[in-house]
């Protein structure tokens, strides 16, 4: 999957230094757990793409939706959005790859592209701004949130920038730096973590409640479906760990 989003070459040196309080168990704890919240980030983000054969074959291969559950927060492993992707997966294991393929790719088309305008508008902007119209103050300011963290939109990119998979990559980006971080010790690990839960809190959190409700009402597809209700309810508890996480840091240093 190509990515939408890379780093900018202006945030390419970090001053070194220790979390003050932090035991270095409880950051390489930490580092790992941020390492599997990227992971899953990555899953999502690859599922609201339009489909390719490369997630055709995670699912019938099964590591897609066996990744996926792994690493989710406990509460969400057996949750009726991720039984809904298994049972995708089940029925996907007796179908040929192209035809998993073109099923994803009509339903992903139907729901989220067209013709015409599209059932289930995967950009943030449409749910937030007066007339439902793209491009407007919410899109800018998505666009201003990449570039304060040091990411520019890719020349691949054919799409919007608040496309509900661009947002989820860039929070795949900013889970991997912060496992990094934690594996340096530095000091930018809270600001990175704090990036992560406002743009949380900011933007997915304010519009991807109702764009699952759209894509449950609208979709007869258990993957489609499966994975937007998986992703509320992961987003839902990626902002109560991020605010712990942030209280911690705050007590620490």
């Amino acid at each position: 999957m190509k990515q939408a989003l890379s780093p900018s070459p202006l945030l390419t040196s970090r001053p070194a230094g220790l979390i003050k309080g932090m035991e270095a168990e409880a950051s390489k704890e930490l580092g790992w757990l941020a390492a599997r919240r990227s992971l899953v980030y990555n899953l999502l983000t690859s599922g609201f793409y339009p489909p390719t054969y490369e997630l055709v074959e995670g699912i019938q291969e099964g590591y897609f939706m066996s990744s996926l559950k792994e690493n989710l927060f406990p509460p969400l492993r057996y949750s009726p959005g991720m039984l809904a992707l298994e049972s995708f997966a089940l029925e996907a294991r007796e179908k040929t790859r192209s035809a998993i393929y073109m099923e994803l790719q009509a339903e992903y088309t139907r729901l989220f592209v067209g013709p015409g305008p599209p059932l289930v508008p995967p950009y943030e902007s449409i749910y937030r701004e007066a007339g439902y119209i793209v491009m407007g103050e919410t899109t800018l300011s998505v666009l201003k949130a990449y570039e304060e963290a040091g990411r520019v939109l890719s020349s691949d990119l054919k799409d919007l920038p608040d496309h509900v998979a661009v947002e989820l990559e860039f929070l795949t980006l900013l889970c991997e730096e912060e496992a990094a971080l934690w594996q340096r010790e530095e000091t930018l690990i809270a600001g990175v973590i704090r990036v992560e839960q406002s743009f949380l809190a900011r933007h997915l959190l304010q519009w991807v409640p109702t764009f699952t409700k759209k894509v449950s009402e609208t979709s007869s597809s258990f993957f489609y479906r499966g994975l937007a209700q998986v992703m509320v309810g992961y987003l839902l508890c990626e902002n109560d760990y991020l605010n712990t996480l942030i209280a911690l840091l705050g007590a620490s240093t």
